[in-house]
């Protein structure tokens, strides 16, 4: 029994001994566990705009090279992954020094232009790139702008007395703590762009900040030597307006403002060519309505001679000038003198359907293959359907129906050709195919595709010729009728189109 209880405990006390020693050993193992070393660690040097990265999430951003002792995360793969494609310039980074490990690995420290992050980044094997997880990033891009001619002159915008939210040394965001301008370059930093207000610059080129594809302009040639070189942001710069030419002797100077925001419509220099003994008559001559009254009456429409030279008067009018107003824009014509501008008030036109019936002429019994005639007769395409060259048929109904409710003028004012051939041109109708069957009733086609091959039918091609206005636009009876020049050709049906300019 005693030999028994001996046995048992050596054979206890033994396994007990194997497991102190096998822990013993894990223990040892654990401690012994390696981790790279720094064999180099170097500021980087050089050109700095060569040294800006951008993150791509394939490795996380450590307080130290990630296989050193101690190396905490800063920022995760997600994280990195998320910033890369960034439209902000404060997630531009920027490398500022490069370690390598006895492995072999070379690791990067980089920083966000925001300051935001900042740690190592794996960077490959080598440090001749940037690789693993950076890889060199361009924060701007060279950009082919008219505006950057180095010629036209332009001046700041949107300045704000006692600050600089305009003027950069660089793109904003796009080099690392390079921020506002400084005064020529190097000296103080400029804090209020609102000094510089009356400058005058060309802009020498023009880059595109690669995040927020903002384009920025640089400042050369200015008036201020101050800010030559520094960038601007394209929605800061302005052109300059050119000098106006004085009125000579023998001119008048017509400014035409509107007169609900006081701001000028536009001007137009008048020449005495005719030697007319005073300014006066000349006005007078040209268009004795100028101003929207005359000594013998009023009228609404600003003459075609004015509206010619500057077509910004297409959509103004008189006819929701005061009295006063009116009188005001006489006085001030009646006291005109040569070599002097006047100014004449307009107001913006309120559009109205100009017509409540359009009267098309679409036929002239004339016979076929005798050329293009013109229409003097009643409308003989009601419920066929129309095609222009190259398009799909339509119904000729629906086109008349939208060209009456295009056609909008300002209330009062002359209908005139170039308004309703515009109207019809935005239908259609200035240029237009029908088809007229051979079938005994002579009826017009009133469908998309309605043919067979081997038909025989007649093409008539609509061309627009001239209208005729009856009163004013916006009349309760004012109507227009639209004549064409139209001709007939007798042709066999070959290709079944849709597109009836095609069909033989």
């Amino acid at each position: 029994m005693k030999s028994s209880l001996k046995k048992s405990l050596f054979v206890g006390l033994a396994a007990l001994g194997f497991f102190a020693a096998a822990g013993t050993a894990n223990a040892t193992n654990a401690s012994a566990k390696s981790y790279a070393k720094v064999t180099s660690n170097k500021t980087l040097t050089g050109d700095v705009t060569t040294r800006n990265v951008n993150v791509n999430g394939s490795n996380a951003l450590y307080t130290k090279a990630g296989t050193l002792k101690g190396a905490k995360k800063v920022a995760t793969t997600t994280t990195l992954a998320g910033l890369k494609d960034s439209k902000q310039g404060q997630k531009n980074w920027r490398a500022y020094r490069v370690a390598t490990t006895n492995r072999g690995s070379v690791y990067y420290k980089i920083v966000s232009f925001d300051k935001t992050y900042r740690g190592w980044i794996y960077g490959g094997k080598s440090t001749s790139a940037f690789a693993g997880g950076i890889a060199s990033y361009a924060t701007t891009q060279a950009s082919n702008d008219s505006k950057a001619d180095n010629k036209t002159t332009y001046k700041l915008a949107n300045t704000v007395a006692n600050e600089n939210k305009v003027i950069f040394a660089q793109p904003a965001w796009s080099q690392y703590k390079v921020g506002r301008a400084k005064v020529g370059g190097n000296g103080a930093v400029i804090a209020d762009a609102s000094k510089y207000n009356d400058a005058t610059f060309t802009l020498a080129k023009a880059v595109t900040t690669s995040r927020e594809g903002q384009t920025w302009y640089q400042i050369a040639n200015s008036s201020n030597k101050d800010i030559d070189g520094a960038y601007v942001l394209a929605d800061n710069v302005q052109a300059t307006k050119p000098a106006e030419t004085p009125v000579a002797a023998n001119q008048v100077r017509v400014n035409f403002v509107d007169a609900s925001t006081s701001k000028s419509v536009g001007k137009v220099t008048v020449t005495n060519t005719a030697n007319y003994a005073t300014a006066v008559n000349m006005l007078k001559a040209i268009d004795a309505y100028l101003g929207g009254m005359s000594t013998s009456g009023h009228q609404v429409q600003i003459g075609n001679f004015w509206t010619t030279q500057l077509s910004a008067l297409s959509s103004y009018s008189y006819a929701a000038l005061t009295h006063g107003q009116r009188a005001n824009n006489l006085q001030n014509i009646l006291n005109v003198q040569f070599g002097k501008e006047i100014t004449i008030l307009v107001t913006p036109s309120t559009n109205v359907q100009a017509v409540s019936k359009a009267k098309f002429n679409t036929d002239n019994q004339d016979p076929q293959n005798t050329g293009a005639n013109n229409t003097a007769q009643t409308d003989v395409l009601k419920n066929a359907y129309i095609a222009n060259s190259g398009k799909t048929a339509k119904p000729y109904n629906d086109a008349v129906a939208a060209f009456t409710s295009a056609l909008r003028l300002p209330k009062g004012t002359t209908i005139t050709d170039a308004a309703v051939k515009s109207a019809l041109q935005a239908q259609g109708l200035t240029d237009f195919y029908a088809v007229k069957s051979n079938d005994g009733n002579g009826s017009f086609k009133d469908n998309a595709n309605p043919f067979t091959p081997g038909e025989k039918v007649q093409l008539w091609h609509y061309t627009y010729d001239s209208m005729t206005a009856k009163g004013n636009a916006g009349d309760s009876d004012a109507s227009v009728t639209v004549s064409f020049k139209v001709s007939k050709t007798p042709i066999t049906v070959k290709n079944i189109s849709n597109t009836w300019d095609a069909l033989s």
